[in-house]
C-alpha cells in the first residue's frame, strides 16, 4: 500500500513540475509574441498614417481584410481621412496584446489586436488593428479609425 501511495505521489509531482514548466514556456512564447506585434503595429501604423497610404495597408492586408474591403473601398476611406485628418504629426503608442487560440480543423491561430493614438495634422485619432500572425509574417485583419471630426 506504501508503494502505491509513493508511486501515485511521485507522478503527482512529476505532473504538477511539467504543468509549472509548460505555463512558463506558454507565458514566454506569449511575451514574445506581444514584443513582436507591438513592434510590427508600431511601425506600420505610422508608415500607413504619414500619408494616408493605401499601397501600405494593402500590401500588409490579410485577404479576409481585401475580400471586405475592395482597393477602392479603401482609397475612398483614405481620400476622405487625408482631407479630414491631414498626414500623422505625432504617433503616441499602442495598447494591446496577442492571443493564441486553438481551433478545430484550423488548429492554432495567432491574433493580436491594438488601439494606437494619433495626432495628426487637422485633429487626434484613435486607430484599431487586429491582425493575424501568418507564416511568421502579420496581416492586417482591421483597420479602423475614430476622431471626433467624423462624429456630426
Amino acid at each position: 500500500m506504501q508503494r502505491i501511495l509513493l508511486i501515485i505521489a511521485i507522478f503527482s509531482i512529476c505532473a504538477i513540475i511539467i504543468s509549472g514548466v509548460g505555463l512558463l514556456l506558454l507565458r514566454q512564447v506569449r511575451n514574445q509574441l506581444d514584443i513582436e506585434s507591438k513592434l510590427y503595429v508600431d511601425t506600420i501604423i505610422p508608415t500607413i498614417t504619414s500619408s494616408w497610404d493605401t499601397v501600405q495597408l494593402i500590401t500588409n492586408a490579410s485577404p479576409e481584410f481585401l475580400y471586405f474591403n475592395p482597393p477602392e473601398r479603401i482609397e475612398s476611406w483614405f481620400a476622405m481621412f487625408s482631407r479630414h485628418l491631414g498626414p500623422l504629426r505625432e504617433y503616441r503608442g499602442s495598447k494591446g496584446r496577442a492571443a493564441v487560440n486553438y481551433f478545430a480543423p484550423e488548429g492554432k491561430i495567432t491574433t493580436a489586436i491594438y488601439i494606437a493614438d494619433v495626432l495628426c495634422e487637422k485633429a487626434p485619432a484613435t486607430i484599431q488593428v487586429a491582425m493575424i500572425l501568418r507564416q511568421r509574417k502579420w496581416q492586417i485583419l482591421e483597420f479602423r479609425l475614430n476622431s471626433r471630426v467624423f462624429v456630426q
